[in-house]
């Protein structure tokens, strides 16, 4: 059981819905290309209170363009993921995949038919990076997660190289 008005709890989380985070690739200084992550909206996902996160990458040289899209579906008090979506344009490559994450029951399905186990408390791509934002991460320090949810692709491995303050419009952050 969470403790909702412990650390951890969502009103505590250094995120909200409506959040939104835009990049912009250069090479030299031609501009290439573009990524947005945005935190959409809260939703209800097989009855899990979750929130839904679209990231998305546009560029690329006119002969080989990269049109991105990933959509993350995670239970918005323990980040578990529940559906990851991926549509993915890159050149002449495309793929569309969607998996459908059941933690409690330790599997997953790739596009409703194959099934693979699952860790304990699984993390996509996009719900990884939110649960690293909670975590007081120390310079230096090297940190290793068994909690991606394809399982044979643990662990995920961050190690912490320095702290950068920006200035956004919301302010200073660190």
């Amino acid at each position: 059981r969470v403790d909702s008005t412990g650390p951890g709890a969502p009103q505590h989380w250094p995120f909200a819905v409506g959040e939104k985070m835009s990049f912009q690739a250069k090479f030299g200084f031609l501009p290439v290309g573009r990524a947005e992550v945005a935190l959409e909206a809260r939703d209800t996902l097989r009855g899990h209170d979750v929130y839904r996160v679209r990231f998305s990458v546009n560029g690329g040289p006119s002969w080989f363009g990269v049109h991105d899209n990933y959509m993350s579906w995670f239970d918005a008090r323990t980040l578990v993921s529940y559906r990851y979506h991926q549509n993915i344009h890159e050149g002449r490559y495309s793929r569309n995949t969607t998996y459908q994450i059941y933690p409690s029951q330790g599997v997953y399905t790739k596009n409703g038919r194959d099934t693979s186990i699952t860790v304990l408390s699984p993390l996509d791509d996009q719900s990884f990076i939110y649960f690293i934002r909670t975590l007081p991460l120390i310079v230096g320090q090297h940190y290793e997660w068994n909690r991606y949810f394809m399982a044979d692709k643990n662990p995920v491995i961050v190690d912490v190289e320095r702290r950068e303050e920006v200035e956004v419009p919301a302010g200073k952050f660190m």
